[in-house]
């Protein structure tokens, strides 16, 4: 038969550069794929007959002959198909490359100053060598393991026994907690999540997640010395005065602590919120990122859980959690925050006063965190004035996050109760929000936020009309 089947022939006519223009240059790698395996079937069909016609044969005397012919009715056409598809796939790439596309891409949008320093900070994530990124990988993976295994029998003694011994439960709940806090940023960020999610997770569950929001283990004083020496001098103790040794919070990046700065511009000292970086941070979330993707790689060979696009989760959460690494990063995202909540007489943001990619300065604000009225107890009994100022604090949250949301287009991304303080305004008995840590933020492209708001008021007028189709 002709090397040049009619699926060899349909699949350069449609890889021809005047089809390319009608289609993009992977659909046109598709088609030609397509038509390989076409190719490579007809082949097997070939071979099969050309194998079942030497076995009827008289002359099948000779098992090599029958060999050399199957070999060459499967070598030959296969060798044409994929030599085919290899020059068809190269003049998809080319005929794209000069054609112009019939649609032309939006103009390239400026990166803004919080979208640079993120992007610096992938790129240390990204520095060392592939090698060296698998030893830590797996040396990370390895002492998770470790100190979960105890669980193995844990969790099974608890679902037998916890009718009888109820306190087992809480000490399995309490390790879990303790495991997670070890386990480092990615594992404690996951863990804040869960505590907000009580229609997931049981409520003890929840109870003991909780902690992990503003109390967990902070690096000693030592190490914190040392980073405000390497950002702000030897004589950092001119600009920072007062500093207490003890954090007054630690969260899974950075921990907090109290001071005075001397403020440049007008050389008077006020309270500040001195928030450093935990050593080694960066190196521990690149290797729990690296086992998250691997990991999910291994499981994408299931074809259903392919579906799932868990590769592209892990990559969103990546750079969510990489917000967070760098204090310019939140410095920035603060200032935005302040511009598009100022003269709000309910939320305000605290400002900041000096940054690193390090540590933080910025307002110290003294209030009462949020989860104070909260309540898990569905039955318990509140006074009036207690309900009514827990309406009062849910209507200021829901106005704050409607306006991020569809007036501002610039959402803080880790509202959970560790990160809200309650205040109340100066000289007023007027209920605010705090909103701290601004490391994680988020933002649609203004075409995109148009669409949602567009679909989203057809959803209120009910109205599928008038909804943006693109």
């Amino acid at each position: 038969p002709s090397p040049k089947s009619s699926e060899v022939r349909l699949k350069e006519s449609l890889c021809h550069p005047r089809a390319t223009a009608r289609m993009s240059a992977s659909a046109c790698r598709s088609a030609s794929q397509r038509a390989m395996l076409a190719s490579l079937r007809s082949t097997g069909e070939r071979a099969a007959a050309t194998a079942i016609g030497s076995i009827r044969s008289a002359s099948t005397s000779s098992g090599v002959r029958m060999a050399r012919s199957v070999g060459t009715v499967c070598a030959v056409p296969a060798t044409v198909a994929f030599g085919a598809n290899a020059y068809a796939a190269a003049r998809c790439d080319a005929a794209a490359a000069v054609t112009p596309p019939l649609v032309q891409p939006p103009p390239p949008v400026m990166e803004t100053a919080s979208q640079s320093a993120k992007k610096n900070t992938l790129a240390k994530l990204k520095s060392k060598r592939w090698w060296r990124r698998l030893i830590r990988a797996a040396k990370r993976a390895g002492y998770i393991l470790l100190i979960s295994s105890p669980l193995i029998v844990a969790v099974p003694a608890m679902w037998l026994f916890g009718d009888r011994w109820p306190e087992l439960e809480d000490k399995v709940w309490d390790y879990l907690a303790q495991i997670i806090e070890k386990s480092g940023p990615t594992f404690i960020k996951l863990a804040q999540w869960a505590a907000t999610r009580e229609d997931l997770f049981p409520v003890k569950v929840t109870a003991k997640f909780a902690r992990l929001q503003d109390r967990n283990n902070p690096h000693s004083w030592e190490e914190t010395e040392a980073a405000i020496v390497a950002n702000l001098g030897a004589d950092w103790r001119k600009k920072l005065t007062s500093v207490t040794e003890k954090p007054i919070g630690s969260g899974c990046i950075a921990q907090v602590h109290e001071a005075e700065y001397v403020v440049p511009a007008t050389g008077k000292s006020t309270k500040v919120a001195v928030k450093v970086l935990h050593p080694g941070v960066l190196e521990l979330v690149e290797a729990d990122m690296d086992l998250l993707k691997w990991f999910v790689s291994s499981l994408e060979v299931i074809p259903r859980v392919k579906y799932l696009s868990l590769g592209p989760l892990v990559d969103e959460f990546r750079a969510l959690l990489t917000e967070q690494l760098d204090m310019n990063t939140e410095a920035l995202n603060l200032k935005k925050l302040r511009e598009d909540f100022q003269g709000h007489k309910h939320v305000f943001f605290p400002e900041p006063f000096y940054s690193t990619s390090d540590i933080l300065i910025e307002q110290f604000i003294d209030g009462i965190p949020i989860r104070t009225f909260m309540t898990r107890d569905t039955k318990e009994k509140h006074t009036e004035a207690e309900t009514d100022q827990r309406l009062k604090l849910s209507k200021i949250g829901m106005d704050a996050v409607f306006s991020m949301v569809f007036m501002n287009n610039f959402v803080h991304a880790d509202l959970h109760p560790g990160n809200l303080l309650v205040t109340t305004a100066p000289g007023e008995d007027r209920p605010q929000i705090a909103i701290l840590d601004a490391g994680m933020a988020v933002q649609l492209e203004p075409t995109n936020h148009v669409k949602l708001l567009g679909i989203l008021m057809a959803f209120v007028k009910v109205s599928t009309l008038e909804a943006p189709l693109s």
